[in-house]
């Protein structure tokens, strides 16, 4: 035991008991300390001792005297196996408080912590193996059994027909892996660290390396969490009648078994809850973090952009952009009404010295239809009057030199360009913005309004062919060779109605929307053993080499999509394999590069019903 450890217990006796006390009256049950007659906080100290004394001698047989004690008196007050031994480890988990409030930063802190951990295993060890020895005689002893029933009533009624999506080996796994896990938990080694799943590197729990496997099997299979944790829990039904016919002369034994399992279903049970719930919700807040990001990337680029095309005064110089401004439509309009009536001018005289002179006989029909020829001066005074104005239009346009150069850059071509892609960029913005946002209030309304997911048994031809004839209009439209290939037999598959068919209209309603005109698109689903595998072939764009993973990526469209088709939030598919693999299938897609077509496969278990088991 570390001497850290023991220096700290003993040093900080008179402010641990009282922190020992509030740790029992609030997290053990209140009722412990509630009877002075059976055990008082003055009763504390003596008990204190008798702790710190056994870790100093690694030798229990003192403290396991006083332990057996309490238990038989705390049971005629209706307190439990359970929560003595929460007295009994409300020391150090208080001595781990007072370590964190006041030692942590310092450098024997670390050590400290080490230490007091390796105190509360030392209890954790002795009492659950003291408290679980019924139980773990019988439960060794009936292991084979246990496990060969546990496996048997999974996929049925007894459990739920929901485990008959996953195979028999992870049937197995599963049952096996929690029944060693209960084991651990009655043997007090749940707390021991070993590898986590997720990261090698990093070390957890056996309790939170388990969990890890099993929120992750679980989640991403739809299991219901109501069904997973009576699938974990089965183990204490299958157990009690082992338990009734092993001690039925030891009513004491029995209860002990009975209630040291029940204990350790909690354990399992309400930690696999939590885990589960945890992830849920991580989960769903790493969508929405990478929606809104997406969201924030395309409205900030929309300042930026502004900042280019918009006049503005930065740092006290007035910079101008590359939109027209109301000053320079005023200068257009200036420019326009001058050019205009210089122009209309020298038509109008043009048109009059046309009809005066020239060959063909004018002036003689002028003098025919009596009119009079202007004079040489009339027309020098026409003259002059169309100068003045040439004269302010040359003036205005001098006097502005700044303004047209201004203006003839706006209306460059690059500076036009540079306006249209960014009013596009506006644009896209916008309506990604305005999908994604309608995207994440309908996952918000699904999470308030959540409602339990129905799994049945079903024929995977209806969804199939419902998705196939929704989409016939659109094949017809764009005059696409469009079939649909199924076998003859029922095709068996355990989900979700309202669920499964998304996915499969998602991927028929792609091939149509990215196959050109004229093109083909054939819809296949075949059964290979214990596999139904829906294919969707098309003569579309294809996917670039290199991007087929990105398909199926939050908020990520392959480029050759985006240039052939500017809308979508890239969702769609995301959301469709996810929903696949919580039906316990896969998703995924081949294409040979750009412009040869593509390949989508959905692949989902075969389901036979399982024969009910009692």
């Amino acid at each position: 035991m570390s001497r850290d450890a023991l220096m700290f217990l003993a040093s900080e006796k008179a402010r641990l008991v009282e922190l020992w006390a509030d740790v029992v009256t609030s997290g053990v049950n209140p009722r412990l300390l509630a009877d002075p007659e059976f055990f008082s906080r003055q009763d504390l100290d003596g008990l204190y001792d008798s702790i710190l004394d056994a870790f100093r001698r690694n030798q229990y047989r003192d403290l396991n005297q006083t332990f057996d004690r309490l238990v038989e008196e705390g049971y005629g007050l209706g307190l439990t196996y359970t929560d003595i031994k929460g007295l009994l480890f409300g020391m150090p988990e208080a001595a781990q408080r007072l370590a964190d409030e006041e030692y942590a930063g310092r450098a024997s802190y670390n050590l400290l912590s080490s230490g007091l951990r390796e105190c509360r295993l030392s209890l954790k060890s002795v009492y659950c193996k003291r408290g679980s020895a019924a139980a773990l005689r019988v439960l060794e002893d009936e292991r084979r059994s246990l496990v060969a029933r546990w496996e048997a009533d999974l996929p049925t009624d007894v459990v739920s027909p929901h485990f008959g999506v996953i195979s028999e080996s992870e049937q197995q796994r599963l049952v096996e892996g929690t029944f060693e896990m209960y084991l651990k938990v009655l043997l007090g080694e749940d707390e021991e660290m070993v590898p986590d799943p997720r990261d090698a590197a990093q070390e957890n729990t056996r309790l939170g390396a388990y969990l890890v496997r099993m929120v992750d099997f679980f989640q991403q299979r739809g299991f219901d969490l109501a069904d997973v944790l009576k699938a974990l829990s089965h183990i204490a039904r299958l157990a009690e009648p082992l338990f009734f016919r092993e001690y039925r002369e030891d009513p004491v034994r029995y209860r002990q078994a009975v209630q040291a399992l029940s204990e350790a279903r909690d354990i399992v049970a309400v930690s696999f809850a939590g885990n589960y719930n945890d992830k849920l919700m991580r989960d769903y807040y790493n969508e929405v973090s990478i929606m809104l990001h997406r969201i924030k990337n395309k409205l900030t680029a929309v300042p930026t952009s502004l900042q280019t095309i918009l006049p503005q005064e930065y740092d006290g110089v007035y910079m101008d952009g590359d939109t027209l401004t109301a000053q320079d439509a005023e200068y257009l309009v200036t420019y326009e009404r001058l050019r205009t009536e210089c122009l209309k001018s020298t038509l109008d005289f043009l048109q009059r010295f046309d009809e005066s002179g020239g060959e063909g006989g004018r002036p003689a029909r002028a003098a025919r239809e009596g009119r009079r020829l202007p004079s040489p001066e009339e027309v020098r005074a026409e003259l002059d009057a169309l100068a003045g104005k040439y004269r302010l239009l040359r003036q205005f346009v001098a006097e502005n030199q700044s303004q047209v150069a201004n203006i003839k850059r706006k209306l460059d071509t690059e500076a036009v360009l540079r306006v249209d892609e960014f009013l596009h960029d506006a644009l896209e913005g916008g309506e990604l913005t305005t999908q994604l946002t309608k995207e994440l209030q309908e996952v918000q309304n699904e999470l308030y309004n959540r409602e339990k997911p129905v799994w049945e048994e079903m024929d995977l031809r209806e969804p199939l062919r419902e998705a196939f004839e929704e989409s016939k209009v659109d094949a017809k439209g764009k005059r696409i060779t469009y079939t649909l290939d199924m076998p003859p037999e029922p095709v068996p598959i355990f989900a979700v109605r309202r669920q499964i068919k998304r996915p499969l209209a998602q991927v028929i309603n792609n091939a149509l929307k990215y196959t050109p005109d004229g093109g083909e698109v054939h819809v296949k689903l075949e059964r290979d053993g214990g596999n139904a595998t829906i294919v969707v072939k098309d003569t579309g764009i294809g996917i670039p080499i290199g991007e087929e993973d990105q398909v199926f990526a939050l908020c990520a469209r392959c480029s050759n999509a985006q240039e052939f088709n500017r809308d979508g939030s890239g969702t769609g598919l995301y959301n469709d394999r996810k929903t696949v693999r919580l039906h316990n299938g896969d998703m995924w897609v081949k294409s040979d590069g750009v412009g040869k077509g593509s390949v989508f496969y959905i692949q989902l278990p075969i389901h036979e019903a399982a024969a009910v088991t009692s």
